[in-house]
């Protein structure tokens, strides 16, 4: 291992995405994670999904052209999906109103720059004070948002691509709305990196 990079290069970005990612996550309470060190449940990753298909901007000069606030539904709902909704209570368009949150992209990304972090620190001997933080951070990252749909045949004959997956749960892209802590955050105007 070329320790000179590793110290020079490498580990001060690895920590600056920890770090970032340890104070932009939430505890359920909407106090920073990196603040939170008690075991205070599960965190979320607040707007990490693409916001274009959500209308948690709403009254901003955005027009948002999906969800629940122009009532269409959103592009990748199937009819399945559609259908599994108001059998579930909806009524077949995906509530984003409160945003998209706990992007599996960014889940994967943060718990990544996290362990680095610790990896790194620890094999440089620097930080020995950031390790515990960011373990607390890393435990409680929320699991990865999934779905379970379940396909219906319209004929005996017709084939529905992916009904082998029906009834098992599947990753999707995020967590639309819901999510502690943020239903009073969501008129605040967030974008997808947490600006304003």
């Amino acid at each position: 291992m070329n320790m000179e990079l590793l110290s020079s290069s490498v580990y001060p970005i690895v920590r600056d995405n920890a770090d970032f990612y340890a104070s932009y996550a939430l505890a359920p309470d909407g106090s920073p994670a990196s603040e939170s060190m008690e075991d205070s449940g599960t965190l979320s990753m607040p707007y990490t999904c693409a916001q274009e298909a959500c209308d948690c901007r709403d009254g901003t000069s955005w027009y948002w052209r999906w969800g629940k606030f122009v009532g269409i539904p959103l592009p990748n709902m199937t009819t399945e999906s559609i259908e599994f909704s108001k059998r579930n209570g909806g009524n077949g368009i995906w509530d984003t109103s409160a945003g998209e949150h706990n992007a599996h992209a960014d889940i994967a990304f943060a718990s990544a720059s996290l362990r680095k972090a610790i990896d790194y620190s620890t094999v440089l001997g620097v930080d020995e004070n950031k390790r515990s933080m960011w373990q607390s951070v890393l435990d409680r990252m929320p699991d990865y948002p999934t779905q379970t749909l379940h396909w219906t045949q319209s004929n005996g004959t017709s084939i529905v691509v992916g009904s082998e997956l029906s009834g098992k749960p599947m990753l999707v892209e995020a967590q639309a709305g819901g999510t502690p802590a943020l239903e009073g955050n969501a008129s605040q105007g967030t974008n997808s990196t947490g600006g304003q």
